[in-house]
């Protein structure tokens, strides 16, 4: 015969537990005696304390019930069902921590063992599926509770978002995902803070799959903005179009009110290359006869401009045509180089701190993809270290030794034109490089095919760049600042706001009026207040910046 006896003992006798235990046991060797406890009364004293605010009494009992291992699991059980998990707590508003910190008090490793059955529970009731627009009340409590349990360290952080956006990529569990992604932001924002970048572009990729439902612009834009901008609101307004070619635009160059005038050059698949002041206005234009300017650059305070061209039939060489501003500052042509076997001319630009005209030139033949170093006519250096085309070149408007080029080999490389080899080669891309622009001294801007934008320290090559996914391929991009990038993709202009010291890019799209355009180029004024774009819909687009809905003056 084998007896059981249930024994329910108040707090207050716990240390007396042993011995009682001893003594019914020594009646009968076959006496098994299990502690119980009363959950109805404990849940009634854990939810009056909720009710009253006086969390003294209730977190002293709970924590001795928790250390006392026979009445631990009755005891967890109570306070999940009253407290951690409790609708009733969050609608009359009270906080969850104080529960937590009961957790966190418990010595190891029997708070391991608690801690691993409140997330086993969570989880449990988190991962069952549920209809988008189901209600966030019964989901609100165990957000709150992972969320309190990662800002307490009792959770890893970044194990805690891998899990979360792992709900929020799937259909039926997204509405619980992305509900603990806000909490997670509202209640353990500085332990997000401390993550690499690699996280927040996880979040980043969890955001595009909750972007599909209208259900959840408000949590998206609450995210967002948190870790660093606005999702909702366009950064830049369509305030002006300028009519004039009649073909695509493949290329714009810009000078600013620092030079001897502010224009703006575009080419023209149609052969024309349009010069227009600061507002948008035309004020010449130069026809081509036997090319069309694929790339062009501006040089010498805005007083010569270096027209890299393709010829529109296939016995015309690619040349490059330069050009000075004379008289009423009309161009008229000067000088012209055609770079041996040269199949295309890729890209131009100019050194803009040399004293003299000096330009580097990226030409495809039929052996390489070289970089041609002039100064004027005469080529003085040559680079053959890519090993596909040469889809952009850029050089800092500061500086006259440094080159950056883009190539279809996924690669950038870092030039000094002191020396013919190159300093340096990153592989932040999957596909072709297609723009690259800078700010300041140090702070690199690539865009790709692979639709990526990734932000480099030219100090600390190598190490863990930021990176913002775009919905389409990168055609161009131009930075204002360092926290603000201009990016034209398959789909019109978008602006990546790096803000918060670079944690989450993010981006929002820029009011295009009645349609949206594939921009080939895009470039800033000086002050970072006017984008210029150009591409097929064949106009000059002018895009303010927008504060509040209204914009500046362009």
């Amino acid at each position: 015969m084998k007896i059981t006896v249930d024994v329910e003992i108040p707090e207050s006798e716990f240390a007396r537990a042993p011995f009682v235990q001893k003594a019914l046991e020594g009646l009968n060797p076959q006496v098994h005696t299990r502690f119980v406890t009363d959950k109805e009364a404990l849940c009634a004293r854990i939810q009056e304390s909720i009710k009253q605010k006086k969390y003294n009494a209730i977190s002293t009992e709970l924590t001795s019930r928790l250390n006392f291992l026979p009445a631990a699991e009755d005891a967890l059980k109570c306070m999940c069902s009253a407290g951690l998990f409790s609708v009733q707590r969050v609608e009359w508003g009270e906080p969850v921590t104080p529960f937590i910190d009961i957790i966190k008090h418990i010595p190891s490793p029997l708070k391991d063992k608690l801690k691993a059955e409140i997330v086993r529970e969570a989880m449990e009731f988190l991962s069952k599926s549920r209809y988008l627009d189901c209600s966030r009340l019964p989901i609100i409590p165990y957000a709150e509770t992972l969320a309190a349990m990662t800002q307490a360290d009792l959770l890893n952080v970044r194990s805690a978002i891998v899990t979360i956006t792992q709900m929020v990529r799937l259909d039926t569990t997204r509405t619980a995902g992305i509900t603990c992604l806000g909490k997670l932001v509202e209640m353990a924002f500085e332990k997000i803070r401390q993550c690499d970048m690699q996280i927040f572009e996880t979040i980043n990729a969890a955001l595009a799959y909750a972007q599909r439902d209208d259900f959840f612009v408000y949590d998206l834009e609450y995210v967002i903005s948190a870790l660093g901008g606005s999702q909702n609101k366009s950064s830049l307004s369509l305030r002006r179009s300028g009519t004039h070619h009649k073909s695509s635009i493949l290329s714009l160059a810009y000078s600013g009110p620092g030079s001897t005038r502010e224009i703006v050059v575009s080419s023209s698949a149609d052969g024309s290359i349009a010069t227009w002041d600061g507002s948008g206005q035309l004020l010449q234009n130069v026809i081509l006869s036997r090319h069309y300017a694929s790339s062009l650059d501006l040089s010498s305070r805005g007083r010569a401009l270096i027209v890299g061209t393709v010829g529109t039939k296939g016995d015309v060489p690619p040349a490059v045509i330069i050009y000075e501003a004379v008289h009423d500052n009309h161009w008229e042509e000067r000088d012209a180089v055609e770079p041996k076997d040269a199949v295309f001319v890729t890209a131009v630009k100019s050194i803009r701190a040399a004293t003299q005209l000096r330009y580097l030139v990226a030409v495809n033949t039929p052996a390489a993809n070289p970089l041609l170093l002039y100064d004027r006519k005469q080529l003085v250096q040559e680079y053959t270290n890519h090993t596909d085309i040469i889809t952009s070149v850029f050089v800092p408007p500061d500086r006259d030794t440094t080159v950056i080029t883009g190539s279809r080999d996924c690669t950038v490389a870092l030039y000094d034109t002191r020396s013919r080899q190159r300093t340096a080669t990153i592989k932040s891309h999957f596909n072709s490089v297609t723009a690259l622009g800078i700010f300041g001294e140090n702070c690199l801007f690539t865009g790709g095919l692979d639709k990526r934008v990734v932000v480099d320290d030219m100090r600390m090559l190598g190490h863990q760049p930021t990176c913002c996914d775009m919905d389409s391929a990168v055609l161009s991009l131009s930075v204002a600042s360092p926290t603000q990038c201009a990016v034209s993709t398959l789909t019109g202009v978008h602006v990546i706001n790096f803000s918060n010291g670079n944690m989450l890019p993010a981006t929002s799209r820029a009011d295009s009026g009645t349609q949206s355009s594939c921009y080939n180029s895009l470039v800033w004024n000086s002050n970072g207040s006017v984008l210029y774009a150009g591409g097929d819909s064949t106009t000059l687009d002018l895009y303010v910046k927008t504060f509040d809905g209204d914009f500046e003056s362009a």
